[in-house]
């Protein structure tokens, strides 16, 4: 059973019969990445799920999502069943922002869930360039602007907001509700009970090992799956419950192929090939200073810049294209950048083989 099951075996149940769990988190975390700003008649407008759907399919083909979206292009399948059964379709939903420009990806919606708390659900990586750049450069920086934006939209809505409040995020999302969260104003953070995060990633050492980190460790409920890759990035203090799902490898980041039973999600065991990757990165990155970090997240994402495309499935779709283009600027590099670039590869490739090597022995 996923996520989509779950919500045609439940969604009849209100919060009040069965209490509010890590599977509805994922299902509000899933909704981020449903495309919902043209449908508020003002930025000061709350409008029902149920509400949200019905405008949102009045434009948009449910059959048409179903046979041809991939990833989080399939997350409106989750708006049209929420809309349906009393345990979604009266949450209130509304102070939606979306802001892409040059510098960052920023998403993120509140939830009032009535008598009892209000949801903020950051959203994470879209396809957008930018976004993922932005991901990569959590390794050297601690003040990126998505950050930024987080804390600021947190500090503002709850002004406006009555009542307790929950956040959550999926990838980036995640990384966004634990930072908005511990640097938040401190009448705000008195208010938080909870912080779901879903396959997320981590932080540089200053960030973890600042206070205003530290105390909001006992908030935090992470969940990743089997063969976490995302989840496992950088560094965080907190544990993980590892669960099943459906797909393999990096296709595991996807939450619709999550497995559920009953209030939860099934438990699972961290594969080899994920514990494999994070020790491999782990050991790469202390191996290179932010400094280092930086110049080599800058020089891959001018290559892929250099395309001229706003996406990856923009890139994608012309792929020969986009190659061509990209294996060109490569060339173009100063020589001390493409030696720069070469030689961390060399290196990553030299720690994934002596850890392969030490895997192998110690099997023995």
């Amino acid at each position: 059973m996923n996520i989509l099951d779950y919500l045609k075996w439940r969604n009849d149940i209100p919060f009040d019969i069965a209490d509010f769990n890590e599977v509805d988190s994922a299902i509000l975390c899933e909704l981020t990445y449903v495309e919902i700003g043209d449908y508020f008649n003002s930025n000061e407008e709350f409008i029902t799920i149920k509400e949200l759907s019905k405008r949102f399919y009045e434009i948009n083909d449910y059959d048409y999502i179903f046979k041809n979206a991939l990833f989080i292009e399939r997350a409106p399948l989750i708006l049209k069943d929420a809309g349906i059964g009393s345990r979604f379709a009266d949450i209130e939903v509304g102070y939606f922002v979306n802001e892409i420009d040059e510098f960052t990806q920023f998403s993120a919606v509140v939830f009032k869930i009535k008598d009892k708390f209000n949801y903020i659900a950051f959203r994470g990586t879209d396809g957008s360039v930018v976004g993922w750049k932005e991901d990569f450069q959590l390794a050297y920086s601690d003040k990126l602007s998505g950050s930024k934006n987080a804390i600021k939209y947190l500090n503002d809505v709850a002004l406006k907001l009555s009542g307790r409040l929950v956040l959550g995020g999926h990838s980036k999302g995640g990384n966004l509700a634990i930072y908005a969260s511990s640097f938040c104003d401190d009448s705000v953070k008195n208010r938080i009970d909870k912080i779901y995060v879903k396959d997320s990633p981590g932080f540089n050492e200053k960030i973890i090992n600042s206070k205003e980190y530290q105390e909001n460790l006992i908030k935090i409920h992470s969940i990743i799956p089997e063969d976490s890759i995302i989840g496992l990035l950088l560094l965080s203090k907190f544990k993980h419950k590892i669960i099943k799902s459906s797909a393999s490898g990096f296709f595991q980041h996807d939450l619709l192929t999550w497995e559920v039973e009953k209030d939860g999600f099934v438990l699972g065991d961290l594969s080899n090939s994920s514990k494999f990757i994070e020790q491999l990165m782990d050991e790469w990155l202390e191996k290179i200073d932010d400094d280092t970090r930086k110049s080599i997240v800058d020089t891959i994402f001018s290559i892929i810049e250099s395309s001229k495309k706003e996406t990856f499935k923009e890139i994608a779709q012309e792929k020969w294209k986009s190659l061509e283009l990209i294996i060109k600027n490569i060339y173009k590099l100063p020589k001390e950048k493409q030696k720069e670039l070469s030689d961390a590869i060399a290196q990553l490739i030299n720690i994934a083989k002596d850890n392969a090597i030490k895997n192998i022995t110690n099997k023995k």
